[in-house]
């Protein structure tokens, strides 16, 4: 019986870790990708600008 509840928290446990690993990984790409997105924004800004004058 011990047994069994330990298993079922420990499989909860690994299930709410792994939320938390996707969660970094996610959150880490999104920045990543914000910053990215944001340089070429940036890039694209400067080369209309040069186009202009």
């Amino acid at each position: 019986m011990v047994d069994r509840s330990l298993e079922r928290y420990a499989k909860l446990l690994q299930r709410f870790g792994f939320a938390e690993d996707l969660r970094v990984i996610f959150n880490r790409s999104l920045k990543r990708n914000a910053m990215l997105l944001r340089r070429f924004v940036f890039a694209e800004d400067l080369r209309a600008h040069s186009i202009d004058h």
